[in-house]
């Protein structure tokens, strides 16, 4: 017999499947309808829990997420439930169908087959995001965890979805205890019973991120995940260091991907080791969720499509799926250029330090970061490459297109013009909205510039186009 339930408005709802699990309560989809329904489980009387709940939800209505993929809640429902109805968006499926593969299968086939690296690291740059719009308005998640977050069903789209909005709080409220599902729950929220707060989202999105690209749990090495129950416990409480902690070794794992190393940027490995390692008892040496948003953003731009297999690799790296060598690659590097007073390219090869170069005036700013061109698979350039400010970060300005040779096509589809500059400077082309221009790319001279502004002398930022030869030598 199909289950049902009803709301307080006297609507009978038909449950389909369940779509995802948190710590207090499950989630169902409405069969034929764009609704989904949390039925919290009981755990006293039923009407000190809806007195609760409804307070919950009236403090969710009046908090600003209309412009954020969270589910707002709609309706309670009626008793015997305890619950709510809220929106659901078409062809949304639980994540944790991307993190845990069926039994039986062969683990590499089964990642490339359900979106690969490429999307995976989209889905989770989307995800820190949305974590980090709501920590900016005040407001903590509570709870990220697998079971709470919904992606997009085709794999040719990655959009996300949180489905838990009754765990939503405002950061100073210290009245709402702590809600966490075992095994992403923070430290301090495990062991201390502290308050939620964005640094234990942090955490918790951390430990989601390390399980989605690795398909294994951070904190469940192979004498775990082979021992007895009580294991598991001290893997949850964080008794045991993570598997890949840069100093003690008891807890290694050969379970998941092999090569997690080469599914990672230098700076998404830091983040991993510094929210399980210094930041594992002291919140505020983790990253926050801003800073794994932009770090996810930027591996997503370093990555192409292996010729061979199909895979995602990062640029100049060799194929971390079937080991095939990269052969020339077109790599952009973008730039902040705050004026030649200020700051100027050509000391960029005298910075001590890759990862910073030192303005004329003895700033430290980061050094360019790499955008990675598939030939034959336009790329496009946004506000968040673009702009040094931007409310609108997706916004499109350029596309990009590689011929896999010498010939590079940029399209401007802002509506500003931008410049085009020779390495030589002995070029320069105006390029207004709606138009394009072909460059050639020359070994003897230095890259050319795409400079997102019409005055060079202005701050602005800017593109270079680099051919990287397998050992990674630029042209």
């Amino acid at each position: 017999m199909e289950s049902t339930v009803r709301d307080v408005r006297g609507r009978t709802l038909p449950l389909a499947e369940r779509l995802g699990h948190g710590a207090e309560g499950v989630v169902n989809r409405v069969r034929d309808s764009p609704l989904a329904v949390k039925r919290l489980f009981l755990r006293g009387p039923r009407s000190h829990h809806a007195a609760l709940l409804d307070e919950r939800l009236r403090a969710v209505a009046r908090m600003p997420i209309e412009d954020l993929p969270v589910a707002r809640p709609l309706v309670m429902l009626a008793e015997p439930e305890i619950g709510y109805v809220m929106e659901l968006l078409d062809d949304m499926v639980p994540l944790e169908k991307q993190m845990l593969p069926p039994y039986e299968v062969e683990l590499i086939s089964w990642y490339l087959a359900t979106g690969g690296l490429r999307r995976r690291l989209r889905v989770l740059a989307r995800l820190a995001t949305t974590l980090a719009a709501l920590h900016a308005r005040g407001m903590v998640y509570g709870d990220p965890s697998p079971g709470n977050v919904l992606v997009s069903e085709p794999l040719d789209q990655d959009q996300i979805w949180l489905v838990d909005p009754d765990n939503l709080a405002v950061e100073s409220d210290g009245s709402r205890p702590a809600v966490y599902t075992p095994g992403y729950g923070a430290p301090e929220l495990v062991s201390r019973g502290s308050r939620t707060s964005t640094l234990s989202d942090a955490f918790a999105f951390a430990v989601l991120a390390h399980h989605t690209l690795f398909v294994a749990h951070p904190f469940v090495g192979d004498d775990i995940e082979d021992g007895p129950v009580e294991l598991e416990e001290a893997a949850h409480t964080y008794r045991v260091p993570w598997i890949d902690h840069s100093r003690d070794r008891s807890n290694t794992s050969t379970m998941g991907l092999p090569g997690r190393d080469r599914l990672l940027t230098r700076t998404l490995g830091g983040y991993f080791r510094a929210t399980f390692e210094d930041g594992l008892r002291a919140p505020v040496r983790r990253p926050s969720c801003a800073d794994w948003a932009t770090a996810l953003w930027q591996a997503v731009d370093a990555t192409l499509t292996c010729r061979s297999c199909s895979g995602h690799r990062f640029a100049a790296r060799a194929c971390p799926w079937c080991g095939t060598t990269p052969g020339n690659d077109l790599v952009c590097r973008v730039w902040l250029h705050a004026g030649p007073d200020i700051f100027s390219l050509a000391r960029a090869s005298d910075a001590a330090d890759p990862e910073r170069v030192m303005g004329a005036q003895g700033w430290s700013i980061p050094a360019g970061e790499v955008v990675a061109i598939d030939s034959g698979r336009p790329f496009e350039l946004t506000a968040r490459h673009g702009e040094i400010r931007s409310d609108d970060p997706h916004r499109p300005l350029s596309t990009v297109s590689w011929d896999g040779g010498r010939r590079v096509r940029v399209t401007n589809v802002g509506v500003r013009p931008l410049l085009l500059v020779a390495g030589d400077r002995q070029v320069q082309r105006r390029l207004p909205p709606g138009r394009d221009a072909e460059i050639e790319l020359r070994p003897d001279v230095p890259p050319w510039r795409l400079c997102f502004t019409s005055d060079p002398l202005s701050p602005h930022r800017q593109v270079t186009f680099d051919v990287v030869g397998p050992a990674g030598a630029v042209r």
